[in-house]
């Protein structure tokens, strides 16, 4: 009977397919571990795609979502920290000038003047705030500030009550001024009367910030404010009781007017409380979305790890034989 071997280079040949083959392996699992993927996701998807492409269309308009709700929360939150650091410059200056108005005390109504003055100052600052390149309180048009400076709105004001003899007179042109129609449409306010767009902030969701700063609670703050600066620039100098008397309505126009800023905090603050709902169900939503596309792409780590162990041990094996085999010769195999 003949024995039939196989011959050296017949056995060297295995030896190198056999190292390949182990190598690929090895490599193939380390990547997968450090990945935590599979390598083949046809055969993870039984050659299916629709599913898993279905899951990342999905997480894609989530972080869209996500995203435009981050975005437009901090405009909410920016317009939120005007409104409020407004009003309590408006409550306190409110104080000051109806304190004045009752003792009549030169020195209070001059004090109580230039904190008006500095406050109408704070409280356009304050207004226009910026996020990123966005003016928050100019509605649609975000590239363009909301407010002109200070003095140009003032001195318009100086000139349109020079003629002006009593508070009451006072009172009327700069309500006129800020009020529908006025000077404030054309020469103060610079924005837009439209509010932003809607922004979508989920799937089914849109929010939008409505507040501008030609809203009335606005306006009725600003014009409470600028009575008592043009005190600060010398509205009836010498005449105590005018003084105080315009101090006093000045006062009243800011405590109304701080009534209807609140209302416009409360739809912002609506809107902020929409933007957070809408974030925790759109994370909620994508932790589901990936959790099912890890349920398809990533590897069983515990598995793999035997698997990559099982390779080790091949390997070594491998070598080991392929050591021996090439220390082999006829003396020894004899």
């Amino acid at each position: 009977m003949s024995i039939q071997g196989v011959g050296d280079l017949g056995q060297s040949y295995q030896l190198r397919r056999d190292n390949a083959r182990l190598m690929e392996s090895f490599q193939t699992l380390s990547d997968e571990l450090s990945s935590g993927k599979r390598s083949d996701l046809g055969r993870g998807v039984s050659g299916d795609f629709g599913p898993l492409i279905g899951i990342e269309r999905g997480l894609q308009a989530v972080d869209a979502y996500q995203t435009s709700a981050t975005e437009t929360g901090m405009l909410a939150e920016a317009a939120q920290a005007a409104l409020e650091f407004v009003s309590g410059t408006a409550t306190d200056i409110s104080s000051s000038l109806l304190l004045a108005n009752e003792d009549f005390d030169p020195t209070l109504v001059d004090a109580g003047a230039r904190s008006a003055a500095r406050g109408f100052e704070d409280a356009v600052s304050a207004l226009s705030v910026r996020v990123g390149d966005r003016s928050v309180f100019s509605g649609v048009a975000t590239d363009t500030a909301p407010l002109a400076d200070t003095e140009t709105m003032l001195s318009e004001l100086d000139a349109l009550i020079a003629g002006e003899t009593t508070a009451a007179g006072v009172e009327a042109v700069v309500a006129a001024w800020f009020g529908p129609g006025g000077g404030y449409e054309t020469t103060g306010y610079l924005g837009d009367t439209m509010p932003m767009s809607d922004v979508p902030i989920s799937e089914d969701e849109k929010v939008t910030l409505e507040v501008t700063a030609a809203d009335q609670g606005i306006r009725d703050t600003l014009a409470g404010l600028a009575m008592g600066a043009l005190l600060d620039r010398g509205l009836f100098a010498g005449d105590t009781d005018a003084r105080g008397e315009m101090a006093g309505i000045a006062g009243n126009r800011l405590l109304e007017a701080n009534y209807d800023l609140t209302d416009t905090r409360a739809k912002v603050g609506s809107a902020e409380e929409r933007i957070e709902s809408a974030k925790t169900r759109n994370a909620a939503e994508e932790d589901a979305l990936e959790l099912a596309r890890n349920e398809i792409v990533a590897i069983d780590e515990y598995e793999a790890a035997q698997s990559l162990q099982e390779i080790e041990t091949q390997l070594e094996t491998l070598y080991t034989l392929t050591s021996r085999l090439s220390r082999l010769n006829l003396t020894a195999f004899l």
